[in-house]
């Protein structure tokens, strides 16, 4: 399927709004965790902050392989759905699970190694709806999602910072996970290809 073809089916426009919605959850707390803990004394520490930071990036990187190998056997959709869920779940208790310093470095592990799978599972389930051919540039179509993510999901935690407090954003945070979880349920195969699958 061409790029201009996948523009016009529900797919292409359901996998961008998972990557929009499962994305921007993931990299909000990416970006503010360190401002969560400065504001906890029992998680403040430059030393301990960096020591998370770094954990995380480790996480990151391990769960880009291990998606990888979690969509070879169970599927595009069903790891979507695992990923998204997972975020929900760590999101919704987030406040309450992050009360120590060694809770705290695994939960935000957990967060690391859920954002990792974005990216890794995004390539192979274009390449299963759509087809290898022009995966590739479907892909950088799709990417668009995370670009926006980055910006306009940043903006949105001032704002519920602001208004709502930590309780607020990683509540929303969840919410929004939550509905990546139903967009994804909604995913299927493309009826004009017949090698397309989810």
């Amino acid at each position: 399927v061409g790029p201009m073809a996948a523009m016009k089916t529900k797919q292409f426009w359901l996998l961008w709004l998972m990557c929009l919605t499962s994305t921007s959850a993931g990299l909000n707390v990416a970006s503010v965790y360190k401002q969560f803990a400065s504001g906890k004394s029992a998680l403040s520490g430059d030393g301990y902050q960096a020591i998370t930071g770094a954990l995380g990036a480790l996480f990151n990187a391990v769960g880009r392989l291990a998606w990888g190998l979690v969509i070879d056997k169970v599927g595009c959709k069903n790891s979507f759905l695992a990923l998204s869920a997972g975020q929900a779940l760590l999101y919704l208790f987030f406040t309450r699970l992050t009360s120590s310093k060694l809770s705290f470095t695994a939960v935000i592990c957990a967060c690391y190694f859920l954002l990792a799978g974005n990216f890794a599972l995004a390539p192979p389930a274009i390449q299963r709806l759509f087809g290898p051919e022009h995966g590739t540039l479907i892909y950088g179509l799709v990417y668009s999602a995370f670009g926006l993510a980055a910006i306009g999901g940043s903006m949105i935690t001032k704002q519920l910072m602001a208004n709502f407090g930590w309780d607020g954003v990683f509540k929303v945070l969840a919410a929004i996970s939550l509905f990546a979880t139903f967009v994804t349920s909604m995913l299927s195969p493309i009826s004009f290809y017949p090698g397309s699958s989810v």
